[in-house]
């Protein structure tokens, strides 16, 4: 017959077994919920045809998700702001209020004013300066 001692270190192991066996499960669990969630994620990043650093934002925000709670809403949240910015779905963009294309500045006028100040540097000849305001060829 076994003895009180005998029996209370059975039982013992017993329960760090059982402990440790639940232990397992849960991160098998939490695992397979997480590879879910990251399933769900990629299907709605690939369908979505938001540019690669809003995906990227996305994925860093549910890197850690265990279900899929809120992602739907992100993805179109994502796309409703890129959109506000005049980013196309091809990732290129349009650039807005960043003053006048032209100035009404001719490129010829660019070149003799940069020739012109060319010239006003110490030891530069007048032919020096356009030559090097005409850059390479």
């Amino acid at each position: 017959m076994k003895t009180v001692e005998q029996l209370t270190a059975e039982l013992a192991e017993s329960e760090r077994l059982r402990k440790e066996a639940e232990t397992k499960l849960t991160v098998v669990e939490s695992t397979g919920k997480k590879a879910a969630a990251a399933a769900e994620l990629t299907k709605l990043l690939s369908e979505s045809k938001l540019p690669e650093k809003a995906k990227e934002r996305l994925r860093n925000q549910f890197k850690e998700a265990i279900d899929v709670t809120g992602m739907k809403e992100a993805v179109v949240s994502e796309q409703e702001y890129i959109k506000s910015l005049g980013v196309t779905d091809g990732g290129g963009s349009v650039v807005r209020n960043m003053g006048e294309a032209d100035q009404g500045v001719d490129k010829g006028d660019k070149k003799v004013s940069l020739a012109e100040s060319f010239a006003k540097l110490p030891g530069m000849t007048k032919e020096q300066a356009e030559i090097a305001a005409a850059g390479r060829k």
